[in-house]
Formats: structure tokens, sequence, C-alpha cells
């Protein structure tokens, strides 16, 4: 029985919070994010903690690169949205 009256489970770590560096290979490594996608992907509860905790694994395997900074507008400088709104097309 464990301390609290209840019965351990088979799927209690003791070293839960310790690090442990597992060496993938590059084929591994693709096939476990694949599957973290997919199931993130495909289930029915985005906002689930069981979602969020996938999510949290996969940020780990697979980490988002650093964007590049963004380069402050210059004064008067327009949006590319604005000028292409401006081309004329030949109509």
């Amino acid at each position: 029985m464990a301390p609290n009256g209840g019965t351990k489970s088979a799927f209690a770590h003791p070293h839960r919070e310790i690090a442990m560096p597992i060496d993938f290979t590059e084929d591994e490594k693709a096939a476990l994010i694949d599957l973290l996608v997919g199931v993130i992907e495909n289930d029915p509860f985005p906002l689930s903690e069981r979602v969020q905790r996938l999510r949290g694994i996969l940020t780990k395997v697979r980490p988002m690169p650093e964007l590049p900074p963004e380069e402050p507008n210059r004064a008067g400088d327009e949006p590319v949205q604005m000028m292409n709104d401006r081309v004329d097309h030949g109509r």
C-alpha cells in the first residue's frame, strides 16, 4: 500500500523529476514527432491537460527555431498589403 492508504500504481515513477536524456536516431525522432503531431492534431479536446502535456513533450523533442528580430518600420514605409492594393494590374 502507498503511504496515503491507496494502492501504488503500476505507472508511478519515483524518479519522475529526474531528467533522463534519451539518444534517438534521426528516424526515431522523426517517428516520435509524427506520432505526437498526429495525436495532438486529432484530439477532440485540444485544450485538455493530456494534449498540453503532449505539446510540452513535442517542444522538447522538436524545439521551435528562434525567429529573427523584426526590423522596425521606417517612417513613411507602408505595409506590403497596402502597396499591393495600389499596383495597377492592367484592369
